[in-house]
């Protein structure tokens, strides 16, 4: 999946934050329907943010990718919805899941490690949320 991702990213116009989630859309729902999670799609009408580059983009796909891994991978969810607005003059993103959660106070593993690295790098905020029952990745593009 992420080597078809990176290829698709590199035909991603820079901004264009629907079509980066149309592809993980497109990329990643089979492996969610097979799992037996339920997807739920809440995404508006997002405006091209002309100021997020091509590197940018890349490093938000790989972003998502990885809080949509993590669900697959350790969440047990039954529902995973995936959010997106304007907010701001940008762009507020969400993956909310109603898995086990985990205790986001510890030390973060490598690829929450790697998500909030790559938030730094690229001047995006992300937090997360995390209790029983409900796990929230929150990706704040300006």
């Amino acid at each position: 999946d992420q080597l078809k991702l990176s290829i698709d990213a590199m035909h991603l116009l820079p901004g264009d934050i629907a079509s980066l989630l149309a592809n993980l859309r497109y990329r990643l729902e089979p492996r969610f329907a097979a799992s037996d999670i339920e997807l739920q799609w809440v995404v508006g009408n997002l405006e091209p943010l002309a100021h997020v580059d091509a590197n940018a983009m890349r490093q938000l796909q790989f972003m998502v990718f990885e809080a949509l891994s993590n669900v697959l991978q350790h969440s047990q969810a039954t529902t995973l919805a995936i959010e997106a607005e304007m907010a701001g003059g940008g762009v507020c993103l969400r993956i909310v899941d109603n898995g086990r959660g985990f205790d986001a106070a510890l030390p973060p593993r490598k690829g929450l490690l790697s998500m909030r690295e790559r938030a730094t790098a690229i001047g995006v905020a992300v937090s997360i949320d995390s209790r029983l029952g409900r796990t929230v990745v929150e990706i704040r593009i300006p």
